[in-house]
C-alpha cells in the first residue's frame, strides 16, 4: 500500500506532522508538494473540498485534516496511537490540547513573526503569554512522563513537535528556555534519538 501525500514544502503548515511521521513507520508515503495555486484546482477540489493540506491519497481513498492522516496512519502502522482505550484516549487528548490551545496563538504569535499576518504589538505580546502559560502544562507533563502522552513516542509528541521546535527556534531565548528544561529536553531528545 502506498499513500500520496499533498502537501507544500513549508514548516508551517500542518502537512510537516504528517511528514514527520512518515519517517516512523513502514507505510510508503510519497510526498506531493503542490504549490499554493494549486490548491483550489479543479482536480485538487476532488480530494479536499476546501482546498487546503494536507491530504493523503490513500486506496481507501482521500484523508484530509492532519490528526485523521497521523490517526490514520497510526492505526495502519499499528503503532504510535496506544495499546489500550485508555491510552488512545490520553494521546487524544493531547491532540485535542494542540488544536485548542497552542495552535490558537499561531497567528499572534508565528504567523505575525513571520509576517503573514499584521499583529500589533499588544496582540504578539499577549500571545507570547498565552502560550507560555499553555507551554507550562506541556512542562508539568514531561516532569511526569517521558513523552508527552506517556513513556513511548506516539502522535502527540509529533503533533506538539513542529510549534514547540519554531518557537523555540523564533522567540523562546534561552531566558525563557531555563523556565521549561522538560520542554527543552524533550525536544532535544526527539531531535536526537529519532532522526
Amino acid at each position: 500500500m502506498t499513500c500520496r501525500l499533498y502537501s507544500p514544502q513549508s514548516q508551517l503548515t500542518a502537512g510537516v506532522k504528517v511528514e514527520i511521521f512518515a519517517k516512523f513507520i513502514d507505510i510508503p508515503v510519497e510526498i506531493e508538494r503542490i504549490p499554493f495555486d494549486k490548491w483550489k484546482s479543479e482536480e485538487y477540489l476532488k480530494k479536499h473540498p476546501l482546498g487546503k493540506v494536507p491530504t493523503l491519497e490513500t486506496p481507501e481513498g482521500c484523508i484530509y485534516e492532519s490528526g485523521a492522516i497521523l490517526r490514520y496512519l497510526a492505526r495502519k502502522a499499528g503503532k504510535f496511537y496506544g495499546k489500550t482505550p485508555a491510552e488512545t484516549a490520553t494521546i487524544d487528548q493531547w491532540l485535542e490540547f494542540y488544536n485548542t490551545q497552542l495552535a490558537a496563538n499561531h497567528p499572534r504569535v508565528l504567523y505575525g513573526t513571520l509576517g503573514f499576518f499584521t499583529v500589533t504589538k499588544e496582540m504578539y505580546e499577549a500571545g507570547k503569554k498565552d502560550y507560555l502559560e499553555t507551554l507550562k502544562i506541556v512542562e508539568a507533563q514531561l516532569s511526569k512522563t517521558t513523552y508527552i502522552a506517556g513513556n513511548e513516542l506516539t502522535i502527540a509528541d509529533i503533533t506538539l513537535l513542529p510549534s514547540i521546535r519554531l518557537c523555540l527556534r523564533l522567540w523562546i531565548d534561552e531566558k525563557i528556555r531555563a523556565g521549561f528544561p522538560k520542554v527543552v529536553a524533550w525536544h532535544e531528545r526527539l531531535h536526537t534519538e529519532h532522526k
